[in-house]
């Protein structure tokens, strides 16, 4: 017989543990907060849209170290638990209801293949919103 793994949460890494301690919702938080201590783009930024955003740990950074006046949305198929401050909404990123949204918001996409990515809109370098779009 297979041997047998760690079972439900004693399977999840120190990530995922951290995560829940810190009260963030997912591990990948921390994979953003490196981002912006190594680039210091999420400051400077008047904007964020994160596509397949749920189940919010990514808006709760942006949150966390943009602008109070910055726009933050997060778009996805799945309910996303409201993050105050923060614009979410249950759409299908590939529908043209939900391009839509960027003129109810006042945010323009760079593009239209948009699908999957954290694009982030801001007033830094142009290489870095390059690599990120």
């Amino acid at each position: 017989m297979g041997k047998k793994g760690k079972v439900g949460k004693a399977r999840k890494d120190k990530f995922y543990h951290l995560a829940k301690e810190s009260g963030y919702r997912s591990r990948a938080a921390f994979k953003l907060i490196q981002l912006n201590r190594t680039h210091e783009f999420l400051q400077r930024s008047r904007v964020l849209i994160d596509l397949c955003a749920a189940p919010g740990g990514w808006l709760q950074v942006a949150k966390q170290f943009m602008p109070v006046s910055s726009i933050i949305l997060g778009i996805d198929l799945v309910p996303i638990k409201s993050v105050p401050n923060v614009i979410t909404l249950q759409e299908d990123i590939t529908t043209d209801s939900c391009r839509s949204v960027r003129d109810v918001y006042g945010v323009h996409f760079r593009g239209d293949n948009i699908c999957g990515y954290l694009l982030c809109v801001c007033n830094v370098r142009q290489r870095l919103i390059d690599e990120l779009t």
